[in-house]
C-alpha cells in the first residue's frame, strides 16, 4: 500500500473537459485483489496474464499520469510507482509489461508542447490504448531525450538498420 507521503486516496474529483471521465484510483485499487487472484501462479499461466493486462487496459491504467481534465488520473510519478508496485507483488510480469507504455507516455507528457503529434498519442492513451516498444539502447538517456544510436536509413539496396542489440525482455 502507498504510504501517506504519496497517498492518492484523497484525490478530489475534477470535472473533465475531455469526453472521457477521469480515472478514479479507487476503481483501479478495487481491481487489485482480482489481479492477485489471476496471478496466483506467476509466469505459469499466459491466459491469466493476458486477461489481467486486458482488464487493466480497459480500466485505462495507462492513462494514470494524464491530467484529470484529459480523462486521466492526474497522479504524480511517485504515486504511479506506488500503484504499479501493488500488481507487481502478485506477478512482476504484470508490472513489467506496463513498463514500456508508462515510459513512452511519460516521454509524450514531457515533450507534448515540443512535438505536436504527441497530443494525438496522449488522446489515444486516455482512451485506453497502450504502447509497446522494441527499442532499448545502452546508455544513460533520460526520458524525453529522443536521440537514438540505432537508425534506419535508405540505401540503393533498400532500408538498412544499424545499431547494436544487447537485450530483449520478450515483452
Amino acid at each position: 500500500m502507498p504510504d501517506s507521503r504519496h497517498s492518492f486516496f484523497g484525490a478530489s474529483t475534477i470535472v473533465s473537459t475531455s469526453s472521457l471521465p477521469p480515472i478514479e484510483l479507487s476503481d483501479l485499487l478495487a481491481l487489485l485483489p482480482w489481479v492477485a487472484e489471476q496471478e496466483s501462479t506467476p509466469d505459469r499461466d499466459t491466459p491469466a496474464v493476458t486477461q489481467t493486462l486486458k482488464r487493466l487496459k480497459q480500466a485505462r491504467v495507462g492513462a494514470l499520469r494524464l491530467r484529470r481534465d484529459e480523462g486521466g488520473g492526474g497522479i504524480s510519478l511517485p504515486q504511479l510507482f506506488d500503484f504499479v508496485i501493488a500488481p507487481a507483488r502478485a506477478d512482476s510480469s504484470v508490472a513489467h509489461s506496463l513498463r514500456n507504455h508508462l515510459n513512452v507516455t511519460e516521454t509524450f507528457l514531457i515533450d507534448r508542447s515540443r512535438i505536436p503529434v504527441f497530443e494525438d498519442y496522449l488522446g489515444r492513451v486516455a482512451k485506453g490504448e497502450t504502447f509497446g516498444t522494441s527499442a532499448t539502447e545502452l546508455g544513460k538517456q533520460n526520458v524525453g531525450n529522443l536521440k537514438y544510436d540505432t537508425a534506419v536509413t535508405a540505401t540503393p539496396d533498400g532500408l538498412r538498420l544499424s545499431g547494436r542489440k544487447f537485450y530483449s525482455t520478450g515483452n
